[in-house]
């Protein structure tokens, strides 16, 4: 069911449920790379609760990572403690292998992605952070991708609330081994319900030529006089600059290994060659014979889907899987 409310009494419900969230949980981080969503989150928690929040941003030291500048812009302005971390190459080789590892995967982008919030919570355990909110779930459930620009209202909330069934993250898959509970306040169910029952044009405003998505957020942050009101979205390798790993992925491959890994697999590029030769090291191949006969399976490396409806294999990253 939509509501048929204006985005202002929206905004107070949405604000009001992450309340809820943060009343309950009472997290003293935040992963801060100051997107829209991080954002949204520290301003509620710290201008409509007082609640102090230490945040946490880890950026790779060979980039130029464009969070440094909006997180630093957002904790002055809130008056968060930022703890900004520069990992270096061996750090980001350590968490390759964590990510790997754990999330039994070796597809670049998926990796690049997530050594950035495995790094970020081992700063969080250091930090002695009891649990941390991340922004995970902001951009399915208002609209943060830039194709969804181009659907109709209809197709939208549709859409979204279909992804809402079967989204999932990876920090909530990490957070185990790293002893920091993560917390995400969209996808609370108290949240996440009554996202799915907003009206389309706090997404994405129909009369704004812009076509600004997550418009709901941004109109609290402008309101608020956050910076980050205008941030255009960035992945979080490209913000916090651990897609240059790649590189360090690719000079750390010979010949020989693509031979060997091309036996089970044939990577697309020497960065993946990389990730498969750790992933045989770490997890072991496995051929998914007899076990996934009555699942959808990657039509690439054979592994089960687990979001067939997403047609995305987790294990290599290829899309659509089937």
């Amino acid at each position: 069911m939509i509501l048929n409310i204006d985005i202002h009494t929206a905004l107070n419900l949405l604000i009001e449920r992450v309340k809820d969230v943060f009343e309950r949980y009472r997290c003293d981080c935040i992963l801060l790379s100051a997107g829209i969503d991080t954002s949204f989150l520290a301003t509620v928690a710290v201008r409509e609760l007082r609640h102090r929040l230490t945040g946490i941003v880890a950026l790779y030291s060979r980039g130029v990572p464009k969070d440094i500048y909006w997180s630093n812009a957002v904790s002055r302005v809130l008056g968060v403690d930022l703890y900004a971390h520069i990992f270096t190459d061996t750090e980001a080789l350590d968490a390759t292998d964590k990510v790997v590892s754990i999330l039994k995967t070796f597809d670049p982008m998926e990796v690049r992605n997530d050594i950035t919030i495995a790094i970020s919570l081992r700063k969080a355990r250091e930090l002695g952070c009891r649990c941390i909110y991340t922004g995970d779930a902001g951009d399915e459930l208002f609209a943060g991708y830039s194709y969804m620009a181009g659907m109709t209202y209809g197709e939208l909330s549709r859409y979204i609330s279909d992804l809402a069934t079967y989204m999932e993250f990876s920090s909530h898959a990490l957070d185990s081994y790293f002893g920091v509970e993560v917390v995400s306040p969209y996808s609370e169910e108290g949240v996440r319900d009554l996202a799915l029952e907003l009206p389309p044009y706090c997404r994405i405003p129909i009369d704004d030529p812009r076509r600004l998505n997550k418009y709901i957020l941004r109109i609290y942050l402008e309101k608020q006089n956050i910076p980050t009101y205008i941030r255009e979205k960035n992945p979080i390798e490209y913000g916090s600059s651990s897609t240059m790993v790649a590189r360090l992925w690719e000079s750390m491959v010979r010949d020989e290994d693509m031979e060997i890994v091309s036996r089970y697999f044939r990577p697309r590029s020497r960065e993946q060659a990389y990730l498969l030769k750790r992933y045989l090291e770490l997890v072991g191949w496995e051929e998914y014979s007899d076990v996934a006969r009555d699942k959808p399976r990657c039509r690439y490396c054979g592994a089960p889907l687990l979001r067939p409806r997403s047609r995305y294999c987790r294990r290599c990253g290829s899309y659509p899987a089937i």
